[in-house]
């Protein structure tokens, strides 16, 4: 049975599901190793790696444990990037991930986007709204030399709260990651 897929708003963005047909948009921004420099996965180099990734999204999803936007363009539908979020649910906590296209990047396309997933799983009737899911908790990492997302985040109201150290492996070396995180309450207020 398929789930109704949440679908969010900005002033110039539109966040929808990820679909089949987006492949080559999701092959293009990841297999950009600039866009990778700070992520835990190797630069794509087939199409058929970004055809994989959708269908084990989309997998995730009917489990309830993941969930993936396509961020578009709302004017001309354009894929830009896209934001996922894993579900912790015993502690109420979702993880938060994101890439975007290079020629988003400095233009807040990531803080808008950003913004209406975290009023999505962070506003009070949430719970009512989606699986009962409540979350609590909203929590990014990042890597170090990260200075670009880090902003993002601190503009959105998570806070720093320390550093993992050597906490990912991948690329074939441990890396130090900066946690954030971002609550509930913090949003209420």
């Amino acid at each position: 049975m398929n789930k109704l897929f949440p679908k969010l708003k900005s002033c110039r963005l539109m966040l929808n599901e990820v679909q089949s047909q987006d492949d080559k948009d999701v092959f293009e921004i990841l297999s950009d190793e600039e866009v990778v420099k700070f992520y835990d996965l190797e630069a794509f180099n087939h199409l058929s790696q970004a055809s994989e990734l959708i269908i084990d999204d989309l997998q995730k999803y009917q489990n309830g444990t993941h969930l993936r936007w396509a961020v578009r363009e709302k004017c001309t539908y354009e894929f830009i990037g896209s934001i996922g979020i894993k579900y912790i649910d015993d502690n109420h906590s979702a993880i938060l991930g994101y890439e975007f296209k290079k020629s988003t990047w400095g233009k807040g396309i990531a803080t808008e986007a950003l913004k209406q997933v975290i009023h999505f799983l962070l506003k009070d009737d949430m719970q009512q709204t989606y699986e009962n899911k409540n979350i609590n908790r909203i929590q990014a990492y990042t890597m170090q030399g990260n200075l670009a997302s880090e902003k993002v985040l601190t503009k959105l109201g998570f806070q720093k709260e320390g550093l993992l150290r050597q906490h990912g492996f991948w690329k074939g070396q441990y890396h130090d990651l900066n946690i954030f995180s971002i609550l509930k309450s913090d949003f209420s207020s």
